[in-house]
């Protein structure tokens, strides 16, 4: 049985919003392209506890760790990733979900 993996992005400063949200129909389609979708694109954000408030966070899901990967191998989407750079300082984590 495979076991979801999902791509979680919290953007902790974001100095050019109109880039960011240039890129974001090309992020979706190479997300896609490898099986994800997105469960979470947002910059509305509520904290309950702690000190940290990211920006803005976005969770795309997968149906297996492999197609994170292959994703992440993308030389396209290793380009999105490098122009999104431009626009935003996130942290990108890889989680694999629960059984």
């Amino acid at each position: 049985m495979l076991m979801a993996a999902y791509v979680v992005t919290i953007d902790t400063q974001v100095w050019n919003l109109e880039g960011l949200a240039g890129l974001a129909d090309r992020l979706v389609e190479a997300v896609g392209a490898y099986g994800g979708r997105y469960i979470i694109r947002t910059g509305a954000i509520e904290a309950k506890g702690g000190s940290f408030t990211p920006s803005r966070m976005a969770v795309a899901e997968f149906e297996s760790i492999d197609q994170v990967r292959d994703l992440f191998n993308d030389a396209d989407f290793l380009e999105l990733r490098r122009q999104r750079g431009n626009f935003a300082h996130a942290n990108v984590f890889v989680v694999e979900g629960a059984q």
